[in-house]
């Protein structure tokens, strides 16, 4: 019967609240333990595999960006010599300016071990240095000579050590190198070959010389080795037993980890080569096999080279290099891994049983509170949630028995309060209804546009002046958004509708005058006055707003700032806002190049005198529609006075627009006069200033080009000329301003 009774209350503890987090967390914290435990060991092994994979890849990326960057000098070092040519610094058949530009190069060379140059006429230098020497070997072949002479240099121009006795036949221009980049027309690399005098592989690169007609004039060329890229190769060993292999196209070894100097052949020194560099040498893998790759228990990675240097990079890494220490870390962390596991059960354990009887005895204060007896305390003795919750509890049970008890007689109170209010409101409604219709029959009948705008910008009430105004109902204006009906939304609409906010809500009254669209299309000026409605809270809740047309107002003023601005005969620029315009833009673009023409008729006194100023303000009219028809959108004319006009004309760095509108300008106007008055001999000339070139200020520009016009003038009219500064020279001589010699003669038709 006893061991019934105490089987009875093992279930009952295991199935309690308490039993069932206990149980929970224990068995959710083995499980995570196992799982991490599984996944650790059988993960370990392929995560340091696939760890090698990686390291492989990166390896043999970096190496060949290596190999691309190696070739960059020699490329440096030929395109300046082109430069040279092409500046006239080196001349192409001067073999001592050719001696002083290669023994520069090759002084600041570090990867370059011979610089030469040949050319069509059988020029041939060429400058060799050894590592470390502040000599160099130096070879001259002349065009007068078949024979090619060698010394042991210390300087540009020393000849007092030849290296060889006799002399050697030698021509540049039968040389494969001279050859293939004639041949090609653009700079090339040869395939790597075994030099031999070093005994090394090496690399040229030959880059065609050409004249300015494009004509071959010769070719310079680089030869640079591969020494040094073995040396890069050791100081990036991929692991403790990896190995790194660079081949060309061909399979010619060219550069290892395991010793500075390549033989030649496609075969690596078998005395010097450990088993996996003799491994990599003897890689072939398929085009479309992965570059990445895991074969007894090595990892390979293959990786094309492009640039001077065409070929792959191979990297072997031993998988065993990288996940044997990783196995070693495994075990330390499957350890540590079940002591925390170990001690987050007990820790875990005493916190729910903590927890469990808390909550116990708040279930049983609540049964008590549930019963309506007041609670007086808790047996609860915690800081954290569960003891917060328990005080609350425990005054939350003291409040509410206290608000039982008055609860009835505040509720009578409220009851009349209540009927007192809605008495007050409904006498308040009715008094507000009546005023506000005295005030709609007001502002229905007045002649000035009236609207009520909410806060959210849309109109909520208008008048019918205002929709008479904008010829559409009133009802279709309740509900549209004011900026919704400004022409333009950006000049008229974003900026004034943000500013008339800001405004009204510091309670300041605001006035724009803004372009609304009618019904019709059309547009009409209406000037704004908005004024805030505040509400109870004293916040600007609506605006009140008041408009009137302004349009004919607005139009005036426009009218009469054109008038001040365009020649009423020419519709050109006056002198003053034409002036004002080259200043403004002077400002805004600074170093944005222009080309100013001053314009002046010659002969058309003799319109005025023959036929009247009424012919002549035709003839005027109709030579300023000309300029318009020759220039631009962005170009700028103006009639200065007279008989003078003066032409900008933008983005102009090199007056070739202006040379050109210049003739059209002279060919036209001599045009308009023929086809008018035949006995008549009008025609223009034209000065041309360009800025920044001549001046920075528009003023003396302006001067600039009125005395290359008088030039042209004083040449006989008809033509252009450029101004043009030489070397100071004294102030009291006109030719100080030269002019150049460019001009165009009249038309002949």
């Amino acid at each position: 019967m006893m061991n019934a009774i105490s089987l009875r209350a093992v279930f009952r503890s295991l199935f309690s609240l308490r039993g069932k987090l206990v149980l929970s967390f224990v068995g959710l914290t083995l499980a995570v333990a196992l799982v991490s435990l599984g996944f650790a060991w059988y993960g370990g092994r392929q995560s340091g595999e696939k760890l090698a994979s990686q390291m492989a890849s990166q390896v043999t990326a970096r190496i060949a960006a290596h190999v691309r960057e190696y070739t960059r000098e020699a490329e440096l070092i030929a395109g300046s010599a082109m430069a040279s040519v092409d500046s006239g610094a080196l001349a192409v058949n001067d073999a001592a300016s050719w001696e002083r530009y290669l023994w520069q190069a090759t002084k600041v060379s570090e990867l370059a071990s011979y610089t030469y140059v040949g050319t069509e006429q059988g020029l041939f230098v060429g400058v060799e240095r050894t590592s470390g020497s502040t000599n160099a070997h130096i070879r001259v072949r002349t065009p007068q000579d078949t024979e090619l002479r060698s010394f042991d240099a210390a300087g540009v121009g020393d000849r007092s050590q030849p290296v060889l006795q006799q002399t050697v036949k030698y021509d540049p221009r039968e040389r494969g190198w001279y050859k293939q980049a004639k041949a090609a027309g653009v700079p090339i690399f040869t395939e790597p070959y075994m030099s031999a005098s070093k005994k090394i592989p090496v690399v040229t690169y030959a880059m065609p010389l050409r004249g300015a007609g494009g004509e071959f004039l010769g070719a310079v060329a680089v030869d640079f080795t591969l020494a040094k890229m073995s040396a890069y190769l050791q100081k990036l060993p991929p692991s403790e037993s990896g190995a790194v292999v660079l081949k060309s196209a061909k399979g010619m070894t060219l550069a290892t980890s395991e010793y500075s100097a390549p033989r030649p052949g496609n075969d690596i020194d078998p005395n010097v080569k450990s088993t996996l560099v003799a491994r990599l040498d003897a890689i072939e893998r398929a085009q479309d096999a992965s570059p990445v790759w895991i074969e007894n228990g090595t990892v390979f990675s293959l990786m094309p080279v492009d640039g001077a240097i065409k070929g792959s990079v191979a990297v072997g890494i031993p998988a065993a290099d990288i996940w044997a220490s990783a196995r070693e870390s495994m075990w330390h962390a499957l350890l540590l891994s079940g002591l925390l596991t170990l001690v987050a059960i007990g820790v875990g354990a005493g916190w729910v049983n903590s927890v469990v009887r808390d909550l116990s005895a708040l279930r049983r204060a609540a049964k008590q509170f549930e019963s309506g007896n007041p609670i007086s305390g808790l047996p609860v003795k915690r800081t954290d949630e569960i003891g917060t919750l328990a005080r609350a509890f425990a005054s939350m049970s003291s409040r509410v028995t206290s608000e039982l008890r008055s609860s009835r007689s505040r509720i009578e109170i409220g009851q009349l309060e209540q009927k007192k209010a809605e008495e007050t409101h409904r006498l308040a409604l009715a008094s507000s209804q009546e005023e506000r219709r005295r005030l709609a029959a007001v502002v229905d009948v007045a002649q000035e546009c009236i609207a009520i705008v909410a806060a959210d910008g849309k109109i909520s009430y208008a008048n019918p002046a205002f929709a008479v105004e904008l010829r559409m109902p009133a009802e279709a204006l309740v509900g549209a958004r004011l900026d919704d009906l400004l022409v333009n939304r950006r000049a008229d609409g974003i900026d004034a509708v943000t500013r008339i906010h800001d405004a009204t809500q510091r309670g300041e009254v605001v006035r724009e005058t803004v372009v609304m669209r009618r019904a019709d299309t059309t547009s009409v000026h209406i000037e704004l006055t908005f004024n805030p409605v505040r509400n109870a809270e004293g916040r600007a809740s609506e605006l009140a707003v008041i408009g009137r047309n302004v349009t004919d107002a607005v139009e005036r003023t426009d009218q009469l700032e054109r008038e001040a601005k365009i020649d009423p005969i020419t519709q050109l620029y006056r002198r003053d806002p034409m002036l004002d315009a080259l200043q403004d833009r002077v400002r805004a673009e600074p170093d944005t190049a222009f080309s100013l023409l001053f314009i002046d008729l010659d002969g058309f006194k003799q319109i005025n005198d023959r036929y009247g100023h009424d012919a002549g303000d035709l003839v005027l009219a109709e030579i300023g529609a000309s300029i318009l028809h020759h220039i631009r959108e962005g170009d700028v004319a103006a009639r200065f006075g007279g008989d003078e006009f003066v032409v900008a004309l933008q983005d102009d760095s090199h007056e070739v627009i202006a040379h050109t509108v210049a003739e059209r300008l002279i060919a036209a106007i001599s045009g308009i006069a023929r086809a008018k008055y035949k006995d008549i001999d009008l025609s223009a000339s034209v000065g041309v200033a360009s800025f920044p070139h001549d001046s920075r200020s528009v003023s003396t520009l302006v001067r600039y080009a009125d005395q290359a016009m008088y030039v042209a003038k004083r040449s006989g009219g008809a033509s252009w000329r450029s101004w043009r500064k030489e070397s100071p020279r004294s102030a009291a001589h006109d030719n100080d301003v030269v002019v150049s010699i460019t001009k165009r003669s009249r038309d002949s038709a």
